[in-house]
């Protein structure tokens, strides 16, 4: 894997890549700063200079979809632009059009959540204590509230290839509904309105088609809801009833929907996945005890004093990967129970898992073959698990630290775990860091939104690792390239106000030591 420099960023969530995959926003506390990158060479695009308490107290950056404008001599033009947010501003900014900016200020309730629509025009503002929704129209700079949204996170969504947005609030009778918008109008018209059969619902997720709506309960209450575009009920599943005797008193914990399945994720521990007509046709099970035709892949922990590298290595079978006692951690019992990680890949044919008791594994199901092709045992409990947006058997994983003696977690480590099932063997990529000082925080693809096939060939594949205070970008290499690899080369662009200096400002490779070579995949 090849590394470019490191650059500073100040936002726990780290950089950020359009939604075009084209540009990387970060942002910077000192100087207070938006810097815009390109994605294919890391050229400075835009600088952006912010409020100093904006930059500070700052949460989110994200990307609007494309937006057309059009141009004074009638042309339409495609600009990119993006927010930041904090917990009472958003603040508004497009890529081209350096004239263009706007600000939100939110009173009671603040910002608890922010989103756009999909025509990049309005934006989605949550309250916190589930006051409100505000939607601001940047065009009108006029907006309309809708109250009591239950969610900012997965209480919205909207249908595949339509306008309509289902949306879950809560009646002033505490009871849940879910309400479809036509986004298309200004202001938004409300199709439909229906109330769930739900204790305290926890989310709501569309079909891959668009034709189906999910809704699923909270974990006291082991139940989900399909409903059908304009509201009827087409059918209501549970795998069992919650309490009952020889049954956990808790129900579904995750949920994926892609093609014909819909994955739920269990706190007994099982995936159960349910067909187009929603029945239940498999049930994936995880064994404390491994026994399998699926080889498992087990971390080699690195010891430099001793001569041994970070890599992989095949565990012999059967094998007990590393489980929590539940009756020794006290009170946070459910947070250590059932399939935290449920996750299809790009085309619906994997299907990534992890139960929290064994937190250091993970499980990469076949849904061909309806069997794990692959058990990876990681030395620490895995944070985070990502699938190649567009790549279909190309995965990474990132791992928390270690707990000392009082059961303090130590910061992330120097490590990003990839997974193929192309490859021979998982790769365990250590960012060249002179004395290992780097700590992954987190970690995502450059999503450039291409399908695989379409492709350019030659085209690496990208990724963004970092933490709170860096990030670099790194670009993965078939294995004959390992050997011939080019670094990255980053230079920055004329940008009015960004010397060359200025820009060398951002970047921490000196200060931290960044090798200029490529980086050693240790298999």
């Amino acid at each position: 894997m090849e590394f470019s420099p490191l650059f500073k960023s100040s936002l726990p969530s780290g950089a950020v890549s359009s939604t075009t995959g084209r540009f990387i926003a970060s942002l910077t506390q000192t100087p207070p700063r938006l810097v815009i990158r390109s994605a294919d060479s890391l050229a400075v695009k835009r600088v952006i200079t912010l409020p100093a308490e904006l930059a500070t107290k700052a949460h989110t950056i994200k990307w609007a979809p494309p937006h057309v404008i059009l141009a004074e001599d009638g042309a339409e033009e495609v600009d990119e632009r993006l927010l930041v947010a904090d917990e009472k501003t958003v603040k508004v900014y497009a890529l081209h059009d350096e004239a263009f900016e706007a600000s939100i200020t939110e009173g009671i309730g603040g910002v608890r959540g922010v989103d756009w629509d999909r025509t990049g025009d309005n934006i989605l503002i949550f309250s916190d204590f589930q006051l409100k929704l505000t939607v601001w129209s940047l065009s009108a700079s006029a907006g309309a509230i809708i109250y009591h949204p239950k969610s900012p996170s997965k209480g919205h969504a909207y249908r595949p290839g339509s306008p309509y947005l289902a949306l879950m609030t809560r009646t002033p009778t505490a009871h849940d509904a879910v309400s479809l918008f036509d986004t298309s109008m200004t202001p938004w018209r409300l199709a439909r309105t229906w109330r769930l059969p739900t204790v305290d619902a926890q989310g709501l997720q569309w079909s891959s088609c668009g034709q189906w709506l999910a809704v699923w309960d909270s974990s006291v209450e082991y139940s989900i809801h399909i409903y059908t575009v304009d509201g009827r009920s087409l059918k209501s599943y549970s795998a069992y009833r919650t309490g009952s005797e020889g049954a956990p008193g808790l129900g579904i914990k995750s949920l994926t929907w892609k093609g014909d399945f819909l994955a739920l994720g269990s706190y007994d521990g099982k995936v159960r996945l349910l067909n187009q007509w929603f029945t239940p046709v498999l049930e994936l099970t995880h064994s404390n005890t491994i026994r399998c035709g699926a080889k498992v892949w087990r971390e080699i922990a690195a010891a430099p004093a001793m001569g041994v590298t970070p890599g992989y290595e095949i565990a012999s079978q059967p094998c007990c990967p590393p489980t929590i006692n539940v009756a020794g951690i006290g009170t946070d019992v459910v947070g250590k129970l059932g399939v935290g990680v449920c996750m299809f890949n790009a085309d619906g044919t994997l299907l990534a898992t992890r139960t929290d008791h064994m937190p250091t594994t993970l499980w990469v199901w076949d849904l061909r073959i309806l069997a794990p092709i692959a058990i990876l045992v990681q030395h620490a409990p895995i944070r985070s698990v990502q699938w190649n947006p567009t790549k279909r058997g190309l995965l990474a994983i990132i791992c928390a630290g270690t707990e000392d003696e009082k059961g303090r977690t130590r910061k992330g480590g120097p490590d990003v775990y990839f997974w193929s099932e192309e490859w021979e063997t998982p790769r365990v990529v250590r960012i060249p860091v002179e004395g290992g000082g780097f700590e992954v925080g987190w970690c995502r693809w450059v999503d450039d939104g291409v399908p695989e096939e379409e492709v350019q060939e030659g085209k690496k594949t990208s990724v963004l690792i970092g933490n709170r205070e860096v990030w670099t970008m790194g670009r993965i290499l078939e294995e004959e390239d390992v050997e011939g690899e080019v670094p990255f080369e980053s230079k920055d662009s004329g940008v009015s106000g960004v010397s060359e200096g200025e820009a060398g400002e951002d970047s921490l490779s000196e200060i931290l030591g960044v090798k200029k070579e490529g980086i050693k995949v240790q298999a």
